[in-house]
């Protein structure tokens, strides 16, 4: 005797409209837990409708849509319960139009983590903080960039001393270290702590 099937998704008379142009009229379907359930049709047909239509994006203008027995558009306690058991993957990079990349990106972290504004990227950038991040990034990682700039110099002047010593010039190796540290130090020469500027 096959195994019952229970309905997961059950849609009644779904009527799907943008303005007065209906897409999809008096639709029912019922997809059962565990089935496989592919919509399929030519261009236009209202394929991505019906899926906005199952997933909240698009309230329709008649009918039901039930998961599990409880009605999807009853209530937004129901909908946002069921929504966290949605995915939803676009055919082309769609973002909410009202909102920027940010937001869209921190709008499910606001929703469903207890996230602080600023752990989610939406905290006001104060220049106080940029003048902070400038330091750290300059002044405060000297000795790091300085220790990395010995040890690329070092590693050339390791490659090179073979090349040099067959042409004779091994003199030139300590040239190779001095130039390999001021290559990497170069971005730092503006900062007039380190590098003081010459002036007339």
């Amino acid at each position: 005797m096959p195994e019952k099937k229970e309905p997961h998704i059950v849609v009644k008379e779904m009527t799907l409209a943008y303005g007065s142009n209906v897409v999809q009229r008096n639709v029912s379907f019922t997809v059962n837990r565990g089935d496989v359930f592919i919509i399929m049709g030519g261009s236009g047909c209202g394929k991505s409708t019906t899926m906005r239509g199952l997933t909240g994006l698009k309230p329709p203008s008649a009918g039901e849509i039930l998961y599990d027995g409880i009605d999807f558009y009853g209530s937004t306690g129901a909908m946002n319960r069921i929504r966290r058991n949605l995915g939803v993957m676009f055919q082309s990079g769609s973002l909410w139009s009202s909102m920027t990349l940010a937001e869209n990106v921190a709008l499910p972290l606001e929703q469903y983590t207890s996230l602080k504004a600023i752990q989610i990227g939406k905290a006001r950038f104060r220049t106080v903080d940029l003048v902070q991040l400038l330091r750290e990034c300059g002044a405060d990682a000297l000795p790091i960039v300085s220790m990395i700039s010995l040890l690329v110099g070092l590693i050339l002047a390791f490659v090179g001393a073979i090349q040099l010593q067959m042409f004779g010039a091994q003199i030139y190796v300590a040239n190779l270290v001095g130039v390999a540290m001021v290559r990497v130090l170069g971005p730092l020469d503006r900062d007039e702590r380190f590098f003081p500027q010459v002036r007339p």
